[in-house]
């Protein structure tokens, strides 16, 4: 989703103009959509103020708008999946202005996985554009700033990964697993190596081996 029809702040005599409200996509019940306009949210410490260049529609946003996500309850504001400028910041981590994509999931920081670089199984994790207040289908949004990277402004918002992915062999494996226990230890693990790759086709891949991590 680009928002074409954004309540757009203007560039007047030099200086940044920006509405006072934003309009956000709620999603009231199973299969119900309303846009509402709503105040601006002000950045708490720690966050930054973002206005919304574009929002991917993940296929976890349609099975809960389906009533049929596994935890996510409605009602709630979508978008996880976001592109924006930094307008206002209360954190030195990124700068006003800056082009920034955001890393949804929000980690408790202070549990052992996240004291442990492990923030991404994080038990206490919440989810930007699910379980909290405000979602990326919206002009503005707050989001906290240690979530958020800066990318270059030439790289096109509508872009997909898998299309800018290398596409040539080499020493490029995936890895992947599950384990028991907190540690990790006793995992799963699968191996796979791309193969027969080339500029006409996505990577056809295929397992190797599979063994115990230690």
């Amino acid at each position: 989703m680009v928002c074409a029809e954004t309540a757009r702040s203007r560039a007047r005599h030099g200086s940044y103009q920006m509405t006072e409200t934003t309009r956000r996509v709620h999603v009231t019940r199973e299969g119900e959509i309303v846009v509402q306009r709503v105040g601006i949210p002000r950045p708490a410490a720690g966050e930054a103020l973002l206005e919304l260049e574009s929002a991917g529609i993940c296929g976890s946003d349609l099975h809960a708008v389906r009533g049929r996500h596994p935890f996510l309850a409605l009602p709630f504001n979508p978008g996880h999946e976001v592109v924006g400028r930094v307008r206002q910041t209360r954190s030195g981590l990124v700068g006003e202005g800056s082009r920034v994509v955001i890393e949804p999931t929000l980690p408790c920081g202070r549990c052992k996985m996240c004291r442990t670089g492990r923030e991404n199984i994080c038990p206490y994790r919440g989810f930007f554009g699910s379980n909290q207040p405000q979602g990326g289908m919206a002009d503005f949004m707050t989001v906290r700033a240690d979530r958020l990277h800066v990318v270059s402004p030439d790289l096109p918002a509508g872009g997909r990964g898998d299309d800018r992915a290398a596409r040539h062999p080499g020493p490029r494996h995936t890895a992947g697993g599950r384990g028991r226990g907190e540690d990790g230890r006793g995992a799963r693990c699968g191996i796979n190596r791309p193969r027969d790759v080339d500029r006409g086709s996505r990577g056809r891949s295929r397992s190797h081996r599979r063994h115990r991590c230690r």
